[in-house]
């Protein structure tokens, strides 16, 4: 099952926000970040992790294979169509990036994406009943850079670097539209969409 409002953007192209690490400009269809029927062979097919790094507007989400490690789907939508996505998209487990307290004053901003990590999880089926995985950012530093001092950029370095160099262009791991490579179109928030996928799929999957 499809939702109408994911579709519709199907046709749109990448805006300011939703940059890629190459100069192309190509729309979300061509990069195949959601279609409309995806084929996974039953061999291929093991666990599939839904990881959402949220924010108070919009988030970004990938659709992980355990198995084979492939990016299926990525994208940074609005959280209410986020929500449908969760809602409606067929997957294992959903693993959400979980905000913690580190003794600073916060804003309206973390409390709105709190807000929308709660829905979310509910939409998901709830922690309750064992669909749902909150996921930390300190335990995706350790894990792939182990070190708290990590940033954006050694966290994507470290992602980057698990991935066979297939595609063309500087960073063959991502490719060109010519020759894409298997993290193809991945930039931004979803670097840590990807970040909590593959700590909860290598340390936190029972």
């Amino acid at each position: 099952m499809r939702i109408t409002a994911i579709q519709n953007r199907l046709s749109l192209k990448v805006g300011e926000n939703d940059a890629v690490e190459n100069d192309t400009d190509i729309t979300i269809a061509q990069r195949g970040l959601m279609t409309k029927e995806r084929k996974v062979s039953e061999e291929e097919k093991q666990f599939e992790i839904l990881a959402i790094d949220p924010g108070n507007t919009q988030s970004a989400a990938v659709l992980y294979n355990t198995k084979t490690w492939a990016v299926i789907q990525h994208m940074l939508i609005p959280n209410a169509e986020m929500l449908e996505y969760v809602q409606c998209e067929s997957y294992d487990h959903l693993a959400l990036e979980m905000i913690a307290c580190y003794g600073m004053a916060v804003g309206k901003t973390v409390f709105e994406t709190v807000y929308w990590i709660g829905r979310f999880s509910q939409m998901a089926g709830g922690e309750e009943r064992g669909k749902v995985t909150r996921v930390y950012r300190k335990d995706v530093k350790m894990y792939l850079c182990n070190s708290m001092r990590a940033k954006d950029g050694n966290i994507r370095q470290a992602l980057i670097d698990r991935y066979e160099p297939t595609g063309g262009g500087k960073i063959p791991q991502i490719g060109t539209k010519a020759k894409p490579g298997p993290l193809y179109g991945m930039a931004k928030d979803r670097w840590a969409a990807l970040g909590v996928a593959v700590t909860f799929a290598e340390t936190l999957q029972s």
